[in-house]
């Protein structure tokens, strides 16, 4: 669930912006006005340009204009009317409390029910991201059949991630038949828009001969900009790549510091998930220390996850951070020791039976 906001969250950016191919409908000058009276933060996910006098923001009269546009049936009001939901900026009702969490959620599904109506008018990141709600399950049942025809919609009118996640959907066989030729058909029309995000599952291709001979310079070649953006999967193909000198020159330095990459971000993504766990164990009482503990050892290596801990510790005590600390430091050394035995292991897999890391598209 709270992966299902976050993921929300991301993509607001996405849903916000207004689409060119949008079905024309009156409405404009009220969603524009919407536009001008949202605050400065909810303004970056728009295609914002101001008009005329600046206004002091009010999102409750952004609301109320993007509401009545939308109303009219207009595609970007509509998926702007969803965004605000999402964001918790859209006024609630006032019937019995609810706790923060549920209001969450239950502004979760409103955004869902105005980003289809935006979807079924037009709006092309709206009809993705439905796509990948079905995909994946998120307040739905999951269905490839929907997400393949929302996809494709998106995909039509030109939007490279629906037309990368198209041919995610081909090449895993997911609501139509596998078909390695049609998914690289559309990861191919990502690139030719300039967009990257199908580097990484045409790596992958090419590395595996999926639909094409094997080239392992092309592979290479196209996981090198998922590897350097963090992706694991990327980082740990090019690194047993630079080991045997398969599509690039044999560098046993650079091998290493690719997979030391890996270790260090596989690592750190299970110690946090690790931590989640004793925090999410209703109906057994949350363990602060041991979810201290946890995060502690991701942050050594990772500070983007500093926030995390953060949080934590307004339900602590100076007691209870100081145990933390202390059965964190006695982890240090096997801390170091899994990552030390990571790159050998992953060595010994690949010379051993010729393994290489797979992993679904990441979009």
């Amino acid at each position: 669930m709270y992966f299902f906001l976050a993921s929300l969250y991301f993509h607001s950016a996405l849903l916000a912006q207004d689409s060119n191919k949008s079905i024309p409908i009156k409405g404009d000058a009220e969603y524009k006005l919407g536009l001008k009276y949202l605050d400065a933060k909810m303004k970056l996910g728009f295609k914002y340009q101001p008009e005329g006098e600046e206004v002091k923001p009010d999102n409750a009269l952004a609301f109320k204009y993007f509401k009545e546009t939308a109303d009219q049936g207009h595609p970007d009001a509509l998926s702007a009317v969803g965004s605000m939901y999402q964001h918790g900026l859209a006024p609630q009702e006032k019937k019995e409390a609810v706790n923060e969490s549920e209001q969450s959620v239950k502004n979760g599904y409103e955004a869902i029910k105005w980003y289809r109506k935006a979807a079924e008018r037009g709006n092309i990141r709206c009809q993705s991201y439905l796509g990948n709600l079905y995909e994946h399950g998120n307040y739905v049942q999951v269905d490839y059949a929907e997400a393949f025809k929302w996809y494709k919609k998106a995909a039509d009118q030109g939007d490279s991630i629906g037309q990368g996640r198209l041919g995610r959907l081909y090449e895993l066989g997911r609501g139509v038949d596998r078909d390695y030729r049609e998914a690289l058909r559309w990861y191919q029309k990502t690139l030719d828009q300039g967009s990257d995000v199908a580097h990484y599952s045409l790596g992958l291709m090419y590395l595996a001969g999926k639909g094409v001979e094997i080239d392992y310079t092309k592979a290479a070649k196209y996981l090198q900009k998922p590897a350097e953006q963090g992706a694991i999967v990327a980082q740990i193909n090019l690194g047993l790549m630079y080991f045997s000198g398969q599509g690039v020159t044999q560098n046993y330095k650079e091998a290493y510091r690719w997979l030391c990459k890996a270790a260090n971000q596989e690592l750190t993504r299970a110690q946090i998930e690790y931590g989640s766990k004793y925090l999410n164990r209703f109906p057994v009482p949350p363990d602060y220390i041991e979810a201290y503990k946890w995060y502690e050892m991701a942050i050594q290596r990772n500070k983007d996850f500093e926030i995390i801990k953060i949080t934590l510790t307004r339900e602590m005590s100076q007691e209870q951070i100081a145990e933390a600390k202390l059965r964190a430091n006695g982890f240090t050394q096997l801390n170091d020791l899994i990552s030390w035995l990571y790159v050998p292991v992953q060595i010994f897999l690949h010379i051993n039976s010729g393994y290489s890391y797979g992993g679904e598209f990441g979009l």
